[in-house]
């Protein structure tokens, strides 16, 4: 039987610097996830994400989380009576050999768009690492700001996945920060 969980995670604002959700994400496949908010202050930040999937994933979600000093708050607990969708097939892509690119995007995304999961596919169909590092969560629209890291060919899959989806992404320019290492293989 699957449960969704809604936790409310606070962690160190230099924390955003780390691929947090997408480790996560590669690292226990069998989750569906969406984040609701993200809150990033002068030392701190707090995100509130949903989880669902079977108990032992979920708790051993929580534990992953603790063990990187990620205070969490289970807000809301929910018995889920759907099944978690079909993982998506990945999307293959050209494979010339690239040095690996990092863009940030904004994505709007507007009214009902904001309950698909797009991280997750985005961490099963594409060969990237990303790092969330801000997001203004409102309704009807939400804006979220992802730093992208892969081969080109990758990142700009993302970005023609988020657009094919009714996002509108916008290409910003990263400013000189400490690099994150793509974890994929």
């Amino acid at each position: 039987m699957l449960l969704e969980e809604r936790l409310e995670m606070t962690f160190e604002r230099t924390q955003l610097r780390e691929p947090l959700i997408c480790t996560m994400a590669k690292q226990f496949p069998d989750i569906l996830f969406n984040i609701s908010q993200l809150s990033v202050g002068p030392h701190e930040a707090r995100m509130t994400i949903s989880l669902i999937g079977e108990v032992p994933q979920l708790r051993a979600v929580r534990e992953h989380f603790e063990s990187l000093g990620v205070e969490l708050r289970v807000v809301q607990e929910l018995k889920d009576k759907g099944t978690l969708p079909q993982v998506p097939n990945r999307v293959a892509m050209p494979s010339a050999v690239s040095k690996p690119v990092e863009k940030r995007i904004w994505m709007t995304i507007v009214g009902a768009l904001k309950s698909q999961h797009f991280l997750w596919t985005i961490s099963r169909r594409y060969d990237v690492t990303y790092r969330v590092t801000q997001s203004v969560t409102g309704d009807p629209v939400s804006i979220v700001s992802l730093e992208l890291i892969g081969s080109e060919a990758e990142v700009d899959g993302v970005i023609a996945y988020l657009r094919e989806q009714g996002i509108n992404v916008d290409i910003g320019t990263i400013v000189a920060t400490t690099p994150i290492v793509n974890t994929s293989s």
